[in-house]
C-alpha cells in the first residue's frame, strides 16, 4: 500500500513540475491557456467575492500583463464589478457567482454619485 502512495506522490510531483516550467517558461514567456487555468483557479477562491489583477498576479506568481490578457480571454466567464476598489483598481469575479445585497447597493449608491464608469 506505501508503494501506491510514494508512486502516486511522485506523479503528483512530475504533474506539478511540469505546470512550473509551463507557467514560467525559460524564454520568460507564460502559456496563455495555463495563465487562463491558473486566473481562474484564483477567481474561484471563496476567500474573496472579487480579486483585482495586482492581487491575482501575485497570488499566483504571474505578471499582471498576462493575468489582464487571461481575463480579456475570460470574458465569457468573467465579469468586472462597475464600481473600482477604493484605489480605482477594476474588480473581478467569476459570471457563475451570484450578485450579493452588497453588490447591489454599492452599484446603486455608485451610479447616483455618478461614480460608475
Amino acid at each position: 500500500m506505501p508503494r501506491i502512495a510514494v508512486t502516486s506522490l511522485r506523479a503528483f510531483f512530475r504533474v506539478l513540475q511540469s505546470k512550473r516550467e509551463v507557467l514560467m517558461s525559460p524564454s520568460g514567456k507564460q502559456t496563455s491557456a495555463a495563465v487562463r487555468e491558473v486566473v481562474l483557479a484564483e477567481l474561484n477562491d471563496k476567500t474573496y467575492d472579487f480579486r483585482t489583477i495586482g492581487g491575482i498576479a501575485g497570488a499566483a506568481g504571474l505578471t499582471p500583463e498576462s493575468v489582464a490578457a487571461a481575463l480579456k480571454d475570460l470574458s465569457d466567464v468573467v465579469r468586472e464589478s462597475p464600481v473600482p476598489d477604493a484605489h480605482g483598481n477594476a474588480l473581478y469575479t467569476l459570471r457563475s457567482r451570484p450578485r450579493s445585497a452588497r453588490e447591489i447597493i454599492s452599484e446603486t449608491r455608485a451610479f447616483l454619485a455618478g461614480s460608475t464608469r
